[in-house]
């Protein structure tokens, strides 16, 4: 066992070595940014010096005499940049010419040909963008290093107030499903609130942008059991046939409806939420105020936290508040504007608030405001693109407030626009990748966009990118840890993103993270601690022969048998040549090789098994994923 250990070290690090050096670990890719045009440059502060890698304080581009006015810069990428899982972008505007900070900007990005922009001269380039299509980056995250006030407009802008530092690097961050990105602009907006109307802070509004930095790294996910809750029976915390599961995006909490006990069920946790407690519950059998007869759909309104639930057989919607007391309901059976036959799903446009509804048998979705005033309908029976048989789950993109259904018995997921209007559809009847046998419900990742769905027929539950494009998948059939007998409800934990799906079969409620190789969680991927935890579990090493010198500091978990226990969750993920299961000799080597800091031929060579499906490219995406 020692000296199968002792090989893999060897051929990691002699490849390492003779490939890198002592370079470092890189976890997020930097973008090369160059062919830099702008609509003007102070004399001496070309657009190009702010990606020449010069940190200097008298290096970058500034504007003066042209204060007061909005002003482009547009920058190409040497390569495509965004996956079709999407993208987490990181930008770094770095501003180290004394008091000349960016006062006001906007960033987005285009995946159209370079030769669409960027054509003018470098500083007396009319029109920077072009004729390329722009997609404005809306930022998740802004943060100054040295103390500006900084807030996200509605527009996407960055505005910037509070103290004025004497150097600053501010820091965005933005998720995009864009794939194949060439370029981004650079907006420096005029702005009242600015000295001289900006659009930089310094007294007469002009700014130096000393360096802009990019990295990117793929939205790609794999996601791993993490633990579950609940059993069969009619106590609290027991379930009989969970279906619908929704989140409290404040509390957190969990709310599952039950089809045969015909009640809701609330439960709690504390941070990271994955170890969920009883909390309350609501609902008794019957048709009064409050009382259910098949519920499956559950929502949560994002602003009033109130519960919504699709009340099947008595054919209308029930509103309670965050802790299940009756508010109101709305419609009643039938075939008319307002009226249902078999409401099986409910979702809250983040935005709008209105209350979106699957209408199964009537084979349309229904739009009410948030008050349950009916205000639209789309849908009708039939195969054709925007038409129904039994749909069956309903999400909408926070983002784009697309709605998404999952037409189970077209076995296929639809995409329409916030007002009803077919946009695109994936899915074909089958059980290979992307393939659906009864899709049943549907969830969005809040900052990648991507689409869950509950493949009931094939115990799955499966990602795609915001466009439709197959990314991963996890569950098997089977009553085990990560095994589903008919997965139902899903639901995003949007803080922490972990997913949350009804087994309804089995009685019990399964949580599931994105898969992490930072197996002594002390927040860091390091080759010679949790790599060689990979490479010994996967060896067979259990007990202290698999902790013994190799746990890191600030490790927040260093007890062999929980140090196994999350290796076995996270097993299914360490196959990272996707040959069907992980082996210490390919995918620990893999895996040790990437944390060293080794990449393409240096990655793989010698270490990909027999019957791989993955390619370099691919095994580097699937271990970045890894690696956040």
């Amino acid at each position: 066992m020692a000296s199968s250990i002792k090989r893999i070290i060897v051929a990691a690090c002699s490849v390492l070595v003779a490939a890198m050096g002592s370079a470092p670990p890189v976890f997020a890719a930097p973008v090369s940014l160059s062919a830099a045009t702008a609509t003007f440059c102070q004399i001496g502060w070309p657009v190009s010096a702010s990606v020449d890698g010069s940190f200097g304080a008298t290096n970058g581009w500034a504007i003066d005499p042209q204060e007061g006015n909005n002003h482009v810069a547009a920058y190409k990428a040497a390569a495509d940049v965004g996956g079709p899982a999407g993208t987490e972008l990181t930008f770094r505007l770095h501003t180290l010419y004394a008091n000349h900070e960016l006062g006001r900007f906007r960033l987005a990005a285009t995946v159209s040909d370079r030769g669409l922009y960027g054509q003018g001269s470098e500083c007396a380039d009319p029109n920077p963008g072009g004729t390329a299509v722009w997609t404005v980056l809306h930022p998740q995250s802004v943060v100054s290093a040295n103390g500006q006030t900084l807030s996200i407009q509605p527009d996407g802008s960055v505005l910037a107030g509070g103290s004025l530092p004497v150097t600053d690097v501010v820091t965005v961050g933005v998720s995009t499903h864009l794939q194949g990105i060439t370029g981004f602009r650079l907006e420096a907006l005029a702005d009242a609130s600015l000295p001289s109307n900006g659009p930089g802070r310094y007294a007469n509004g002009n700014f130096v942008l000393t360096e802009l930095v990019v990295d990117a790294q793929t939205l790609f996910r794999i996601y791993v059991y993490q633990s579950q809750f609940g059993s069969a029976g009619t106590g609290d915390g027991q379930f009989s046939y969970p279906v619908g599961v929704a989140i409290d995006p404040a509390t957190h909490n969990v709310v599952v409806m039950e089809l045969i006990n015909n009640r809701g069920q609330i439960f709690s946790a504390a941070s990271p939420y994955v170890s969920y407690g009883f909390a309350g519950k609501f609902g008794a059998p019957g048709g009064g105020d409050g009382q259910f007869s098949t519920p499956i759909g559950v929502a949560i309104d994002p602003v009033s936290h109130n519960i919504i639930v699709c009340d099947v057989l008595n054919s209308r919607i029930q509103v309670f508040t965050s802790t299940g007391t009756y508010l109101s309901q709305f419609g009643s059976f039938g075939t008319g504007n307002g009226q249902f036959d078999y409401p099986t799903a409910v979702a809250v446009d983040p935005i709008s608030r209105n209350i979106v509804v699957v209408d199964e048998q009537n084979n349309r979705i229904q739009v009410f405001d948030s008050g349950g005033v009916y205000l639209s309908q789309f849908g009708s029976a039939g195969s054709g693109d925007g038409q129904f048989s039994l749909p069956r789950g309903v999400a909408i993109d926070p983002a784009s407030q697309n709605i998404v259904v999952a037409d189970g018995g077209n076995n296929r997921v639809q995409i329409f626009d916030s007002a009803g209007v077919y946009q695109s559809k994936f899915g074909t009847p089958g059980s290979g990748a992307g393939q659906f046998g009864t899709p049943l419900a549907v969830a969005i990742d809040p900052v990648s966009q991507n689409i869950a769905v509950s493949d009931q027929i094939n115990n799955r539950v499966q990602i795609f990118s915001s466009a439709g494009v197959y990314v991963s998948e996890f569950g098997t059939a089977g009553t085990g840890n990560g095994q589903f007998d008919i997965p139902y409800g899903i639901a995003f934990d949007p803080a922490t993103r972990n997913l949350v799906v009804a087994d309804e079969s089995n009685h019990r409620v399964q949580i599931f993270v994105r898969a992490r190789i930072d197996i002594d969680g002390n927040g860091s991927y390091d080759a010679l601690t949790d790599g060689l935890l990979i490479s010994r579990y996967l060896s067979g090493m259990t007990g202290t022969a698999l902790t013994q010198g190799v746990i890191g500091p600030g490790a927040t978990i260093s007890d062999p048998a929980q140090i196994a226990q999350r290796l076995d969750n996270l097993r299914p993920a360490l196959d990272v040549d996707g040959v069907g299961y992980a082996n210490a000799s390919t995918d620990g080597l893999l895996l040790l090789r990437y944390l060293f800091g080794l990449r393409g031929s240096a990655l793989v060579a010698g270490a990909v098994g027999a019957g791989a499906t993955r390619t370099t490219s691919e095994i580097e995406t699937v271990i970045q994923s890894m690696t956040p």
